[in-house]
């Protein structure tokens, strides 16, 4: 799955439906704002607009990062995250 540019809730979608099928509460986790993330890929999926669109910018991050992000990564990093 493409996870640049992608419409969000569609990833969304896909995240949620990739953790249905994984043991329950280790792969999909909800940062500040709302942002989706997976523990398993080490991504967080960050939004940026582009004109009047709402576009995904995935955020990879190391896996001991997930549970502490402000201190592997300033605020300014992050669009709406924060």
């Amino acid at each position: 799955m493409a996870l640049v540019g992608r419409v969000p809730s569609v990833l969304e979608q896909w995240m949620i439906d990739r953790a249905e099928v994984r043991e329950p509460y280790t792969e999909l986790s909800y940062m500040n704002a709302g942002v989706p993330g997976s523990d398993t890929l080490g991504v967080v999926i960050d939004e940026q607009r582009a004109g009047d669109h709402l576009l995904t910018r995935p955020v990879f991050i190391p896996s001991e990062a997930m549970d502490d992000l402000p201190h592997f990564l300033p605020t300014s990093a992050w669009s709406r995250c924060w």
